[in-house]
């Protein structure tokens, strides 16, 4: 490829995204029109409608953009203990998987029509544990299991730093700063920090994504 080709085909493909992301804001858009239009009753904040396909949006893009290096079998065994390992430790504290440990409320399948992103919410309630799909966490979960499997082969020594996707999510990010503004500024503060605590799980899971899939660590 000559050296006049490349920076034309790296233009058509920045263009591309940028029709792939604009069609998917517009059937995004149209998605919560409808929604609401259904359910017009259904009081929410504007930013929370839109947090969830930030999640999707980045995580589909950097995870398409993302091709994990070749690698011996072991590094890639490792890699792939690390990503799952991984994927279940932000399952477990983002709430989507736990035990019931004789939670009230019926047993078995549950369904929840909620905003697009946030739902529809799919939960299996069992006497021993239970298992809840909500769809922006699922995906944002997934992406980051999957680029820190990338890192992980491309440059195992750095894979800890994968650890800062554990507050890019809301139901990770609540209590641990309910219980930090709590200990410093009282009930007030915890409060604080709850209305927030979506925005900074969506900015850290942002941020994290972003150290994923740019590694500025692994530059020279």
């Amino acid at each position: 490829m000559s050296g006049a080709t490349a920076p034309r085909l790296g233009r058509a493909v920045a263009r591309r995204d940028v029709r792939l992301l604009a069609l998917a804001v517009v059937a995004e858009g149209m998605l919560v029109a409808v929604h609401f239009a259904l359910r017009p009753g259904e009081a929410t904040d504007l930013r929370y409608v839109l947090y969830p396909f930030v999640w999707i949006d980045v995580a589909v893009w950097a995870v398409a953009k993302t091709t994990p290096a070749g690698a011996t079998r072991r590094r890639e065994a490792v890699a792939v203990v690390l990503a799952v390992a991984y994927a279940a430790t932000l399952a477990t504290l983002g709430g989507l998987v736990g035990l019931s440990g004789g939670a009230e409320g019926p047993l078995g399948l549950r369904f929840a029509l909620r905003s697009p992103g946030w739902g529809p919410v799919v939960a299996y309630v069992s006497p021993a544990f239970y298992v809840t799909f909500v769809p922006y966490l699922v995906v944002g979960y997934l992406a980051l299991s999957y680029l820190l499997y990338a890192a992980a082969v491309d440059a195992p020594s750095a894979t800890p730093l994968g650890a800062l996707g554990l507050v890019a999510c809301a139901g990770c990010s609540v209590p641990i700063l309910t219980t930090l503004a709590g200990a410093v500024a009282g009930a007030a503060g915890a409060a604080a920090a709850y209305a927030h605590s979506l925005d900074v799980a969506t900015a850290a899971f942002v941020a994290t994504v972003a150290l994923l899939y740019y590694r500025p660590w692994a530059r020279r």
